[in-house]
């Protein structure tokens, strides 16, 4: 028995329902502290981790009799992993120059004015705690998150009704659409498909989940650095 679309989107809902519910608290009950801001990050992604997880295991797994090697959980080799080492830094490069080529079609001459420190990250007051507490946040628990729910559920759904390249496309826009950041989409968009290959070349979740644990420790040593600047 496999687990469908409409389970997945029954329990995102559940789990949404109850990270609102106990994030609220947690927020104004925080509110006051010394460092709120990066503690209320760090509980609330603990928050979400552990509401999506236990939601998963009693709407999507325990319902249709399945362990979590359904949503993808399958080790990889020693083989596969020295592979992903040089295709991870591939498929990000790949990504990146989308996305440069992109802003400067779109920006054209303008493109200096992406890097003032108005339109930057300059103004961002950036302290240890806030770094660690978006290192957790960012490049750990949100790329957990998001492998377990668009590969390991949506495309793995996906695949049981439509071809392979059709349900990597099909989670890929989903993905982009819960990104809804419009200068960044052409980047989203290789992401998204780079992931959804990589769960399909190596039937692992392992695999996208270390390439977006990547992408986004780069963006956040990126936008850490050019806030100190």
């Amino acid at each position: 028995m496999r687990f469908s679309v409409r389970d997945v989107l029954k329990t995102m809902i559940i789990s949404l329902t109850w990270i609102i519910l106990l994030s609220i608290p947690t927020i104004i009950i925080l509110a006051d502290v010394t460092h709120a801001l990066e503690f209320s990050l760090s509980i609330i992604s603990i928050i979400v981790l552990s509401t999506v997880i236990l939601s998963i295991n009693k709407y999507m797994l325990r319902k249709n009799g399945l362990s979590w090697e359904a949503l993808g959980f399958r080790r990889l080799n020693k083989q596969q992993l020295i592979k992903l080492a040089w295709q991870i830094p591939l498929l990000w490069f790949l990504m990146v120059a989308t996305q440069v080529l992109f802003l400067m079609i779109y920006f054209g001459n303008d493109m200096q004015n992406l890097s003032s420190p108005q339109n930057g990250t300059a103004s961002l007051n950036i302290t240890i705690f806030t770094f660690f507490a978006a290192l957790i946040a960012i490049a750990f628990v949100t790329p957990i998150i998001e492998e377990i729910i668009f590969r390991g559920g949506i495309l793995e759904a996906l695949s049981n009704k439509f071809s392979v390249p059709i349900a990597i496309l099909i989670s890929s826009i989903l993905f982009v659409l819960a990104h809804p950041i419009t200068l960044i989409m052409p980047g989203l968009i290789v992401a998204g498909l780079s992931l959804g290959y990589l769960y399909q070349k190596y039937n692992s979740i392992y695999a996208p989940l270390l390439h977006h644990m990547f992408i986004n420790t780069i963006n956040v040593l990126a936008v850490s650095s050019a806030a100190l600047v």
